[in-house]
């Protein structure tokens, strides 16, 4: 999946499921974690941290840092990762052939910036958390 596609299983499963199995087996769950992210040492240490952090989590049981880590994720994802794809990739760049960068097939994501007036927007962040 490219970081351009939004999975909703991914984003609410992922983490449940990696924290099920590094507290059933840590060793095993790092094998996972290696095959998965074998050549890049700064996932592999994000994953890590967001196991951490979300254990803190269960273990705390404060919704309110719930709700600070998925506000934080949201401005991420829809906002700063799409503005880096997009400077990256403007919208009228080309491939090395010559033919636009962003076509059918491949339409330019669109940046969701945080708006407290927006219900949908607000209820994504209740429901994350």
């Amino acid at each position: 999946m490219s970081g351009l596609e939004i999975n909703s299983k991914e984003i609410f499963l992922k983490i449940i499921k990696d924290l099920k199995l590094f507290c059933k087996n840590k060793e095993e769950y790092y094998q996972e974690l290696s095959k998965e992210k074998s050549d890049d040492f700064d996932i592999q240490m994000k994953e890590l941290e967001k196991i951490i952090k979300y254990s803190k989590l269960i273990i705390d049981r404060n919704f309110d840092d719930c709700l600070e880590i998925e506000f934080n994720e949201y401005i991420t994802k829809y906002n700063n990762d799409i503005l880096q794809i997009l400077t990256n990739n403007p919208f009228d760049s080309l491939n090395e052939d010559g033919t636009k960068f962003w076509s059918v097939n491949k339409r330019a994501p669109i940046r969701l910036p945080l708006d407290s007036n927006n219900e949908l927007i607000i209820l994504y962040i209740k429901k994350y958390a």
